[in-house]
């Protein structure tokens, strides 16, 4: 089950100089899923189900460029190095 949690009202138990902070209420709901998650279900073995986040953040996306910034990359130098090579003798 999945919940949706406010945090009110901030209070510092500890010090100005080592503050520990911490919350005086939590409201939490039971989110709905239909919008953010999608439920993946296995038909053989239904008690392995889970939920799989249908939104795309600037993480998602940061990792995503890396990644395909380095095939790039590395496609790039398998194919000149093929082409151009200067260890070889003649």
């Amino acid at each position: 089950m999945i919940y949706q949690c406010e945090f009110i009202n901030p209070i510092n138990l500890g010090t100005e100089e080592a503050p520990d902070w911490n919350w005086e209420n939590i409201v939490c709901e039971e989110a709905t899923t239909t919008e953010i998650f999608a439920l993946i279900e296995n038909p053989e073995y239904p008690e392995r189900e889970f939920f799989i986040e249908k939104t795309f953040t600037y993480g998602d996306f940061l990792f995503i460029f890396l990644i395909t910034f380095g095939l790039i990359f590395l496609i790039g130098e398998k194919i000149f190095k093929f082409f151009w090579n200067d260890n070889v003798r003649y």
